[in-house]
């Protein structure tokens, strides 16, 4: 999920504070589900709609549109 987050956050112009903030997180555990720790649901959740993205899409085993 890390890396397409990364992606997904910079593809969009945003620092780490703005996403967190946007998705009411704190930076820090922005950064580690970006290096790959794992992340309750709801928050996959709230990132996926901040990004305008299927939750699954940003789960590993999934493609862009959620697709196994």
């Amino acid at each position: 999920m890390g890396k397409r987050l990364r992606g997904l956050r910079h593809a969009a112009g945003e620092t780490q504070a703005r996403t967190a903030a946007a998705v009411g997180i704190s930076r820090q555990y922005l950064s580690e589900a970006e290096a790959g720790a794992n992340v309750t649901i709801d928050v996959v959740y709230r990132l996926a709609s901040h990004f305008d993205v299927p939750p699954a899409s940003l789960l590993d085993g999934f493609d862009a549109a959620g697709e196994r």
